[in-house]
């Protein structure tokens, strides 16, 4: 027996608790959807916190607010997020699409081209794995505001209206949301439009002045005025304009976000909210200036002595928390710290062994993380379609049935129809040395811009985001709207794949795009590849026929297959008499690289068209329904059904796709969630 003699030591103190600061509201996302609702609910006077898997897209990134750079900016290592989807459930199908991905099985992280076959398909080599098609995606503030095309178009009225009529709810309707946030918009958003005279003649050169002028000829435009030029007529239409009074059909030099020649995100206004400092845009305010500004502007948290919105950089959240484990309460976000956690990220290195950390809402918790991750982590936490949870290689436990999660995924068909010039393009010359090298000595005015920060003092191409000129146009005898829009890039592009920024520039290539909205197929899906939060999803578009299945099952057209393919082919038809006709009027041959002019039977086409479409505006995942639709997700509001104090705000809301561009639709359903989320809060 032991005895101790004397008094007893004093116990190890323990270690101080630090309280979890708790915020009015936690956003999950910093995107188009998240960074606007957040920044607007601090401008409304609540606490913010807002949580990302990235950080600040410009940080060492030369890509960023140059806007010709955008496609290289979708490929930036650690400033994208690169997800791979099938667009077919059939393997045979998806093997004739040129542009698949394969994994090397020894190094998964690397990835090699598929390789073309006698028989058209398109094979992994030896040694690897199908991987899909590749799908950039942004992360970081901004999300994928920060490396899109910055097109910026309104959605038709008849969106809003839709959706006012679905759900019963008037505040969903294009009056109202026209009139009451498209304002506010107005107010930070820049969308600017390029002065035609120098985007179509002074920049791009002869062979693209020759392609608008034919297209001129060809669709004969509703909006252009006989008595003036083309540059004119362009110059004097405004497409967003045109939108809001449903007369969008004729052609149009795009809206595009941009201001003084650099890119213009949600980013700038996330920092701005957050009080924080843009070394693109400096202010010249010292921090305790730049911090009484912020007083003087309500977004000060006095509580807390800190700005009412705060920024959580390179956290990836893994699932909701509840106040119990039965419990359908949202209370925070359980999340990790770390650069590059998710297997998306090129720079991913593995953070399963990293702390969990909690942040917690004291009014509610906002999911913003896209139509791929927002479904994601509702599965992820327990919330979907029971059939997830029953699969023996998913250890999560069925916290609410919702059986729309991840369902209803939409996005719009689009096609490059690329022609070779005899001769470079003049825009090439000029910038070559830029594209080779992103700090090379090309287009030096606009390079010595962006290094010094102030505006350009000469115009250039870099500033242009590649396009020229923009047709819209009825697909279809059954489509009472325009849904069909044609633009052209000065760059080749027939879709995504590893490393297709670089490939894309060739010297003598321009590509007119057809881009097919209002697409009548809603047959594509969102589950979990695995139970890990730091795994990508199992993402299937389910294109055309392959999608009216499911289709029909969401109350879709049963024949959408079909409906989207003749759209498709009337642009098609038409981009080729455009061509057609300036060989006629100016001489010039080209070449049709894809799909090529061996192809001219109606069916030989839309085969072309399934094996070569692609898309990247995901939609509709987490859509808002009618209380009796048992694939609903969110009410009118927002609100996740079944689940108090958690709301969806993103791309993922919309039962239909919206509009042929979808940000400005996303920045106004944000606003509108904001000032909805207030009312109530």
């Amino acid at each position: 027996m032991f005895f101790y003699c004397g008094s007893e030591p004093e116990p190890e103190p323990l270690p101080e608790q630090v309280p979890e600061p708790e915020y009015d509201f936690v956003v999950v996302g910093a995107g188009s959807g998240g960074g606007t609702v957040a920044s607007r609910l601090a401008h409304l006077g609540h606490s913010v916190l807002l949580i990302d898997a990235g950080d600040d897209p410009a940080d060492n990134n030369p890509t960023y607010p140059v806007p010709a750079a955008h496609p290289f900016a979708s490929e930036k290592p650690g400033k994208s997020w690169s997800y791979y989807v099938e667009h077919y459930s059939d393997p045979a199908k998806a093997a004739r699409n040129t542009n698949a991905m394969c994994r090397i099985n020894d190094n998964p992280e690397r990835r090699v081209s598929c390789i073309v076959q006698d028989n058209g398909n398109c094979d992994c080599p030896d040694g690897t794995s199908r991987e899909g098609i590749f799908y950039p995606r942004g992360t970081g503030i901004g999300g994928s505001s920060a490396n899109n095309a910055m097109i910026n178009v309104l959605p038709k009225n008849s969106d809003w209206d839709s959706l006012a009529e679905l759900t019963g709810d008037y505040s969903w309707s294009a009056s109202y949301i026209n009139s009451t946030y498209l304002p506010i918009l107005n107010d930070w958003a820049s969308i600017e439009k390029y002065e035609a005279d120098w985007l179509v003649n002074d920049i791009h050169g002869q062979y693209v002045q020759e392609m608008v002028e034919s297209a001129v000829s060809v669709v004969n435009p509703p909006n252009f005025d006989s008595n003036k030029s083309i540059v004119e007529n362009l110059n004097d239409n405004n497409l967003l304009e045109a939108s809001l009074a449903n007369e969008e059909e004729g052609m149009w030099v795009l809206p595009v976000a941009h201001k003084d020649g650099f890119r213009a995100s949600v980013r700038e206004r996330i920092l701005a909210s957050a009080c924080l400092a843009d070394p693109l845009n400096p202010d010249g305010l010292s921090d305790s200036q730049r911090e009484n500004r912020c007083k003087n502007d309500g977004l000060w948290d006095y509580d807390n002595d800190s700005p009412l919105l705060v920024i959580q950089y390179n956290s990836l959240v893994t699932e909701v928390l509840f106040d119990s484990q039965d419990s359908k309460q949202a209370t925070g976000v359980e999340y990790v710290v770390a650069e590059g956690a998710y297997t998306a990220d090129k720079t991913h290195q593995d953070a399963s062994g990293q702390t969990r950390n909690q942040a917690y809402a004291a009014k509610e918790v906002i999911l913003a993380a896209g139509a791929y991750n927002t479904p994601q982590l509702l599965m992820l936490s327990g919330i979907g379609d029971p059939e997830v949870f029953n699969r023996a290689d998913i250890n999560i436990p069925l916290r609410h049935a919702l059986p729309g999660v991840g369902r209803n995924l939409q996005d719009r068909y689009e096609v490059g129809m690329v022609y070779e010039a005899p001769t470079k393009l003049e825009w090439f010359e000029r910038c070559l040395s830029f594209f080779n090298n992103i700090l090379g000595e090309g287009c030096v005015a606009y390079l010595k811009g962006v290094a010094t920060l102030n505006t350009q003092s000469e115009k250039s191409v870099l500033s242009t985001n590649l396009s020229f000129a923009s047709i819209l146009t009825k697909s279809s005898p059954d489509k009472p709207e325009e849904d069909l829009h044609i633009f052209g890039l000065v760059n080749q592009f027939t879709g995504y794949f590893d490393g297709y920024s670089a490939v894309g520039l060739q010297p003598e290539r321009f590509t007119w795009v057809i881009l097919k909205g209002h697409n009548e197929n809603r047959g594509g899906i969102v589950t979990l590849k695995t139970d890990s939060p730091f795994d990508r999803p199992s993402i299937n578009y389910h294109y055309f026929e392959d999608g009216n299945e499911n289709t029909l099952k969401l109350g879709g057209n049963p024949n959408s297959g079909e409906t989207d393919l003749e759209g498709i082919l009337t642009g098609v038809k038409l981009v080729r008499d455009i061509v057609h006709n300036a060989e006629a009027v100016y001489g010039t041959q080209y070449q049709e690289i894809w799909p090529g002019r061996s192809l001219q039977s109606d069916e030989e086409l839309k085969q072309a068209i399934r094996d070569g479409a692609w898309a990247h505006h995901a939609f509709s995942t987490a859509a808002i329904g009618r209380d009796d639709d048992t694939f609903s997700v969110l009410d009118s509001d927002f609100r996740v059904r079944g689940i108090e104090n958690l709301r969806v705000v993103d791309a993922s809301v919309f039962p239909r796709h919206v509009g042929t561009f979808p940000i400005l639709a996303i920045y106004l359903m944000a606003e509108k969630a904001a000032h909805d989320i207030d009312r109530v809060n």
